[in-house]
Formats: structure tokens, sequence, C-alpha cells
């Protein structure tokens, strides 16, 4: 159930920020951190994308 929530919040985020470049890729552990965190994995997905990864 948590997967599916987190992959629902992921969706949301790459719908509303593909227009500044922000895109963050659906998969299981992506959805699993979204997922247990909540908008707190959201955003800490979100800047490790934009600082870490580039």
């Amino acid at each position: 159930m948590k997967l599916a929530a987190g992959a629902c919040f992921l969706f949301l985020l790459n719908s509303f920020s593909g227009d500044y470049g922000l895109h963050v890729p659906i998969n299981f552990v992506t959805s699993a951190i979204a997922g247990i965190l909540g908008i707190a994995g959201v955003v800490s997905l979100a800047v490790m994308q934009l600082w870490i990864i580039g």
C-alpha cells in the first residue's frame, strides 16, 4: 500500500516539475522511500536529484 502511495507522490512530482527539468524515476526503491517517508521522502529524492546527481 505504501509503495503505491509513494509511486503516486512521485508521479505528481514528475507531473508538476517537468518544466523545471526535475525528473525522479519511479521504481521500487524510490517508491519505497517516498511511501515510507511520505512528503519528506519525495523532497529528499528531489534534492538528491538536483544537487547530487545534477
